[in-house]
């Protein structure tokens, strides 16, 4: 049971099913996916409630540990926003909203003219579309093609294997891609412990969470995995690809096959997720063209010097 504002509950397993329901009324923002939500809940801290009919996320930034609020619906936004405004200054934090679906926006346009509305491009979320990523046709997806044909090529003997997560024999292998993938990268460690954490939070719920997974072997040793949710509005979401980059052009490899399966499971698009900022990362995402984006906003009280910008409705259609 989600609470109603001003109370609130901590995410847990039996939120599920409600927040589920909910979602799928709107495009799958990846923030608000339960799989999400409830994997990279690393400190327990996550807190959800229900106010004009939306949904409140009080989230924690994982890299700074602060709280802020968000909310996914399209209810009376501007009392619901002044409200988590007030939340927030009663909790001493800023009065700032973040990774504010676009979709709550859209019918009420005055929410410009009385807030500071700005674009979150680091948290939009790339969509790529399965029949493109499946024929990789016309020259933006020549390197991409290149890649593949280089992987095969060298390792002929790659075998793509579709599991259940819930099949514990395969964690161990998982977790030691992660550890191995990590070694070779030069994130932060708190960035790489968070994300550690958060696949283990999946794997030691994935009795109750359903995902969609594969398995990279070559020559029997599990070299990359993929786990992926499907959602709502022919979606799917990529939450976790890890791979050892002795590898080389191997996480191509995984996205081009992840794609590949989720379009035989009946999706069409695959949201990959926010670039957090990150040069490298928005390099990557980028390179596999995507088709749009799920826009994200921040929200705060104006100032008298502040103009409001103009509305884009960018949204698609599906």
């Amino acid at each position: 049971m989600i609470p109603h504002f001003p109370l609130f509950a901590k995410l847990d397993l039996n939120h599920k099913n409600t927040l589920k329901q909910y979602v799928k009324k709107y495009r799958p923002y990846s923030d608000f996916d339960f799989v999400s939500l409830y994997s990279y809940n690393v400190r327990d801290q996550i807190l959800i409630s229900r106010l004009n009919k939306n949904i409140v996320i009080r989230f924690t930034d994982y890299l700074t540990a602060k709280s802020f609020y968000s909310f996914l619906g399209n209810k009376k936004v501007i009392p619901t926003i002044e409200a988590l405004f007030q939340k927030s200054v009663s909790e001493k934090l800023p009065p700032i909203l973040k990774l504010v679906p676009e979709e709550n926006l859209l019918d009420t346009p005055s929410v410009y003219n009385k807030f500071k509305v700005n674009e979150d491009p680091h948290n939009f979320d790339y969509i790529l579309s399965l029949e493109q990523l499946s024929e990789l046709k016309g020259k933006k997806y020549d390197d991409k093609r290149r890649f593949i044909n280089r992987f095969k090529k060298k390792y002929p003997n790659l075998v793509v294997k579709p599991i259940k997560l819930k099949d514990k024999q395969f964690h161990p292998h998982l977790i030691k891609v992660f550890k191995t993938w990590a070694i070779s990268k030069s994130k932060k460690e708190s960035a790489i412990v968070h994300e550690f954490t958060a696949l283990k939070r999946l794997l030691q719920s994935s009795n109750t969470i359903n995902t969609t997974s594969l398995l990279f072997l070559h020559n029997s040793n599990v070299v990359g995995f993929s786990i992926s949710a499907i959602t709502h509005h022919r979606h799917a979401i990529g939450h976790f690809m890890k791979a050892d980059n002795n590898y080389k052009d191997i996480f191509t490899l995984i996205l081009y096959q992840t794609a590949m399966h989720l379009k035989s499971q009946g999706c069409e698009y695959l949201n990959i997720e926010q670039d957090m900022g990150i040069d490298s990362l928005k390099k990557a995402k980028l390179s596999w063209q995507p088709t749009h984006f799920l826009k994200k906003y921040t929200i705060s009280p104006k100032t008298q010097i502040d103009k409001p910008p103009e509305p884009k409705r960018t949204l698609v259609n599906f």
